[in-house]
């Protein structure tokens, strides 16, 4: 059995539409965000985001 200590939470920010993207458009990455977190408390670490 393989105990976790820590994870990893990912958050992906995207751009995106009720019904279908308006001509020339489409769904992109707008930001990323990442946080540590402490398995056992849910305690977080330092958040990071990337725009």
């Amino acid at each position: 059995m393989m105990v976790v200590d820590h994870v990893l939470i990912v958050d992906v920010e995207a751009t995106c539409w009720a019904a279908t993207p308006p001509p020339g458009e489409s769904t992109e990455i707008i930001e990323i965000g990442m946080c540590p977190a402490e398995a056992s408390s849910g305690e977080r670490g330092s958040r990071r985001s990337r725009c």
